[in-house]
Protein backbone atom coordinates (compact mmCIF):
# COMPACT_ATOMS: atom_id res chain seq x y z
CA UNK A 1 0.00 0.00 0.00
CA UNK A 2 1.13 3.47 -0.76
CA UNK A 3 1.55 5.90 2.26
CA UNK A 4 -1.20 8.30 2.86
CA UNK A 5 -2.21 11.11 -0.12
CA UNK A 6 -0.45 9.22 -2.31
CA UNK A 7 -1.90 7.89 -5.79
CA UNK A 8 -0.95 5.44 -8.25
CA UNK A 9 -0.54 6.72 -11.49
CA UNK A 10 -0.35 4.07 -14.29
CA UNK A 11 0.46 5.68 -17.88
CA UNK A 12 1.36 3.47 -20.66
CA UNK A 13 2.45 4.34 -23.66
CA UNK A 14 1.64 2.24 -27.47
CA UNK A 15 3.18 3.26 -30.18
CA UNK A 16 1.95 2.07 -33.60
CA UNK A 17 5.33 0.09 -34.26
CA UNK A 18 6.05 -0.97 -30.68
CA UNK A 19 7.87 -0.17 -27.72
CA UNK A 20 11.74 -0.74 -29.07
CA UNK A 21 11.86 2.78 -30.63
CA UNK A 22 10.70 4.47 -27.57
CA UNK A 23 13.71 6.65 -26.13
CA UNK A 24 11.74 8.65 -23.93
CA UNK A 25 7.90 9.37 -22.67
CA UNK A 26 6.42 12.47 -20.84
CA UNK A 27 3.25 13.57 -18.91
CA UNK A 28 2.27 16.90 -18.19
CA UNK A 29 -0.95 17.36 -15.35
CA UNK A 30 -2.53 20.50 -15.43
CA UNK A 31 -5.63 22.44 -16.46
CA UNK A 32 -4.14 23.52 -19.77
CA UNK A 33 -1.29 22.17 -21.68
CA UNK A 34 1.19 24.15 -20.35
CA UNK A 35 4.41 23.60 -18.30
CA UNK A 36 4.24 26.23 -15.60
CA UNK A 37 2.27 25.45 -12.90
CA UNK A 38 2.10 21.56 -13.88
CA UNK A 39 2.83 18.28 -12.44
CA UNK A 40 4.89 17.65 -15.79
CA UNK A 41 7.62 14.95 -15.94
CA UNK A 42 9.91 13.36 -18.31
CA UNK A 43 10.98 9.99 -18.16
CA UNK A 44 14.29 8.12 -19.99
CA UNK A 45 14.14 4.83 -21.19
CA UNK A 46 17.82 4.31 -21.90
CA UNK A 47 19.02 5.55 -17.89
CA UNK A 48 15.78 4.96 -16.14
CA UNK A 49 15.40 8.38 -14.86
CA UNK A 50 12.20 10.48 -14.15
CA UNK A 51 12.51 14.37 -14.30
CA UNK A 52 10.40 17.01 -12.95
CA UNK A 53 10.03 20.40 -14.55
CA UNK A 54 10.28 23.20 -12.33
CA UNK A 55 7.64 25.65 -11.41
CA UNK A 56 8.01 28.21 -14.35
CA UNK A 57 8.71 25.09 -16.98
CA UNK A 58 12.31 26.18 -17.67
CA UNK A 59 14.16 23.56 -16.14
CA UNK A 60 14.38 19.78 -15.02
CA UNK A 61 15.41 18.36 -12.10
CA UNK A 62 18.16 16.14 -11.70
CA UNK A 63 16.84 12.28 -12.73
CA UNK A 64 15.95 9.92 -10.03
CA UNK A 65 15.88 5.98 -10.74
CA UNK A 66 12.53 4.47 -10.62
CA UNK A 67 12.13 1.38 -8.13
CA UNK A 68 14.83 2.80 -5.91
CA UNK A 69 15.81 6.45 -6.62
CA UNK A 70 14.50 9.58 -4.26
CA UNK A 71 11.26 11.53 -4.87
CA UNK A 72 10.91 14.29 -7.50
CA UNK A 73 8.56 17.34 -6.27
CA UNK A 74 7.85 20.89 -7.47
CA UNK A 75 5.57 23.47 -5.90
CA UNK A 76 2.20 20.98 -7.55
CA UNK A 77 3.62 17.68 -7.37
CA UNK A 78 5.77 14.61 -5.73
CA UNK A 79 6.56 11.81 -7.32
CA UNK A 80 7.83 9.12 -4.95
CA UNK A 81 10.60 7.35 -7.33
CA UNK A 82 11.10 4.36 -4.53
CA UNK A 83 7.43 3.34 -5.01
CA UNK A 84 7.22 3.92 -8.59
CA UNK A 85 8.21 1.49 -11.53
CA UNK A 86 8.49 0.97 -14.97
CA UNK A 87 7.47 -2.12 -17.49
CA UNK A 88 8.62 -2.77 -20.82
CA UNK A 89 7.29 -5.30 -23.40
CA UNK A 90 8.05 -5.40 -27.29
CA UNK A 91 4.55 -3.29 -27.33
CA UNK A 92 4.29 -0.71 -24.68
CA UNK A 93 5.88 1.05 -21.29
CA UNK A 94 4.08 1.30 -18.39
CA UNK A 95 4.64 3.85 -15.98
CA UNK A 96 3.78 3.16 -12.02
CA UNK A 97 4.33 6.29 -10.50
CA UNK A 98 3.40 7.16 -7.25
CA UNK A 99 1.94 10.84 -6.88
CA UNK A 100 1.27 13.41 -4.27
CA UNK A 101 -0.33 16.66 -5.28
CA UNK A 102 0.49 19.85 -3.09
CA UNK A 103 -2.21 21.02 -1.20
CA UNK A 104 -1.72 24.41 -3.16
CA UNK A 105 -2.29 21.82 -6.61
CA UNK A 106 -5.11 19.43 -5.00
CA UNK A 107 -7.45 22.57 -4.19
CA UNK A 108 -6.72 24.87 -6.57
CA UNK A 109 -10.38 24.10 -8.31
CA UNK A 110 -8.78 23.66 -11.52
CA UNK A 111 -9.54 20.57 -13.34
CA UNK A 112 -6.19 18.67 -13.82
CA UNK A 113 -6.21 16.95 -17.27
CA UNK A 114 -3.87 14.36 -18.44
CA UNK A 115 -1.53 15.00 -21.36
CA UNK A 116 1.23 12.62 -22.73
CA UNK A 117 3.45 12.44 -25.76
CA UNK A 118 6.48 10.24 -26.24
CA UNK A 119 9.60 10.14 -28.39
CA UNK A 120 12.49 8.44 -29.79
CA UNK A 121 15.90 8.61 -29.84
CA UNK A 122 15.89 11.29 -32.71
CA UNK A 123 13.61 13.45 -30.12
CA UNK A 124 10.66 13.28 -32.85
CA UNK A 125 8.00 13.29 -30.78
CA UNK A 126 4.20 11.82 -31.07
CA UNK A 127 2.67 15.59 -30.03
CA UNK A 128 0.47 15.70 -26.97
CA UNK A 129 -2.35 13.95 -26.53
CA UNK A 130 -5.14 14.97 -24.11
CA UNK A 131 -6.02 11.81 -22.03
CA UNK A 132 -8.82 13.30 -19.92
CA UNK A 133 -9.18 14.41 -16.18
CA UNK A 134 -7.03 12.55 -13.39
CA UNK A 135 -8.46 13.24 -9.66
Amino acid sequence: PLPSGQRLLTLTYKPTNGAKDISWVQAAINSTLNSTGACYFNYEAASDGLSLVSDDGTSWSAPTDLGKGSSVSNSQCAINARNSSVARTPDAITLRLAVTWTPAFEQSGRQKLLYMQMGDGQRRASGWSERGPVQ
